[in-house]
């Protein structure tokens, strides 16, 4: 199997759900699984996906409510596929979508992401993503989940999505690729349509809390991409970094330093203190 796309849904049965299901369906490329992991719904969703006759179609229910990140790893541990990409059930992917990121990873071995740009709807305008750049991604998101495919073993590496976040799961998940050392490169075409609305993820990072559709609880946006932790180590052999600070009567910022250091760098390092 080449390749396995996860889609989570909830509710979403009567509204965006089987056009998300179709557009992948539909792609030119065909040597793939789509395992579509059920959080909890209510609706007909169950019912519908069991009408659908095609055979990469995997249908998984969880049996208790999580964050939104759990059906995500959960659909993971069960993928086969040797690249990886998680598909909004809200997004239509344009038809030559997956042929176009596949050919990317298969062409460049020493890329591990791949991602595309979107086009919004109904505003009719670009989602375009930049060419990708470290530092800015530490300062901003520009990577949305359903545009990117990986290597599997990239996302087994870092652990998956972090499960304890409320928000910014996929800008949480390509920092602590970024920092793992792997590879990134942007694919300038549009690769799927994104719906805005009211439950879109879009929409809620606008405000300054929202109300979790499931959970019913308010949550405020926050995330420090400074404080991503890797939860594997590289192996042995990979470069060490040398840290270099000069020190001057600021001892509580410099256990700062060394305590975000240790914590999220994802990098073996020697630190040299120089007290001034």
């Amino acid at each position: 199997m080449r390749l396995s796309l996860v889609m989570s849904t909830y509710n979403r049965c009567e509204t965006f759900l089987p056009k998300a299901i179709k557009s992948v369906l539909s792609q030119s490329f065909k040597d793939f699984e789509l395992i579509i992991v059920d959080d909890q719904s209510t609706d007909e969703t169950r019912e519908y996906i069991s009408t659908i006759e095609d055979i990469r179609v995997k249908y998984f229910a969880i049996d208790h409510f999580g964050s939104d990140t759990k059906p995500k790893n959960e659909g993971a541990k069960i993928a086969t596929g040797k690249y990886l990409m998680f598909v909004d059930d809200d997004v239509q992917l344009r038809p030559e979508a997956l042929q176009t990121l596949v050919e990317a990873l298969d062409y460049r071995t020493d890329i591990d992401v791949v991602y595309g740009d979107m086009w919004i709807k109904p505003n009719e305008e670009p989602g375009i993503a930049m060419d990708f750049d470290k530092q800015m991604l530490i300062l901003r998101n520009f990577i949305d989940t359903s545009v990117a495919m990986m290597r599997k073993e990239v996302f087994e590496y870092v652990g998956g999505f972090d499960e304890t976040l409320p928000k910014f799961i996929d800008w949480n998940l390509w920092v602590r690729i970024m920092k793992a050392g792997f590879k990134f490169k942007r694919i300038p075409k549009f690769t799927l349509d994104y719906y805005l609305h009211e439950s879109s993820k879009s929409f809620r990072v606008q405000t300054e809390t929202y109300t979790h559709p499931k959970l019913g609880q308010l949550f405020t946006p926050t995330f420090d991409p400074s404080g991503c932790l890797i939860k594997k180590e590289k192996p042995n052999g990979f470069p060490k970094v040398a840290i270099f600070t000069i020190h001057y009567d600021r001892i509580e910022y410099s256990k700062q330093t060394y305590k975000e250091m240790k914590e999220g760098s994802g990098y073996p390092f020697d630190w040299y203190c120089a007290d001034n």
